[in-house]
């Protein structure tokens, strides 16, 4: 069952997709580490994918409102950078806006110093910009559940559950015979 789902995954990836070139040019994009990617479909509501920069790094100083000119002096540490989480030290000597490459999906949960904040995004997209004060500040990300993720979990699970509850009844059946 296992290979035949992996080779008709891999035969549908490999064959329906419409540009043959994209496969790869994703995993490049992946591998580089920069930039946004994606098609409009799967980008949040209020975003615009072609307003994001094409090579961004994954984090950006940016000026804090009616701040000066200059950038203050900032040391950021990143601790985790993962798929599923990021987390981060920010110390500055100015207040900042630190833009994260990132979009602003429903089940991302952003935290500063322990607290559940909600990031700013431009007007055109949805990408991640935290309003920092001048001091040191953890800043912890992490993709966590929905509802309609519980709800889609629940019933993939209640779905294997009765398959397998079918299969063993077909097993009983054959035997009785």
């Amino acid at each position: 069952m296992i290979l035949a789902s992996a080779g008709t995954a891999t035969f549908l990836v490999r064959k329906a997709w419409w540009d043959t070139d994209d496969i790869p040019a994703l995993q490049d994009a992946i591998a580089s580490g920069k930039g946004f990617d994606g098609t409009d479909e799967y980008d949040p509501v209020r975003d615009d994918h072609t307003n994001l920069p094409a090579k961004a790094e994954p984090l950006q100083i940016l000026l804090a409102d009616g701040a000066e000119a200059t950038a203050p002096k900032t040391d950021i540490r990143i601790v985790r950078w993962t798929a599923e989480e990021k987390e981060l030290s920010v110390t500055s000597s100015r207040p900042l806006r630190l833009a994260i490459r990132l979009l602003d999906y429903a089940a991302w949960h952003v935290e500063v110093n322990g607290k559940a904040v909600t990031p700013e995004s431009p007007e055109t997209t949805a990408q991640m910009i935290l309003p920092l004060p001048a001091e040191t500040e953890r800043i912890r990300i992490r993709f966590v559940d929905t509802p309609d993720r519980v709800w889609g979990e629940m019933v993939s699970g209640g779905a294997g559950v009765a398959f397998l509850a079918l299969l063993l009844f077909r097993r009983k059946a054959a035997r009785t015979q």
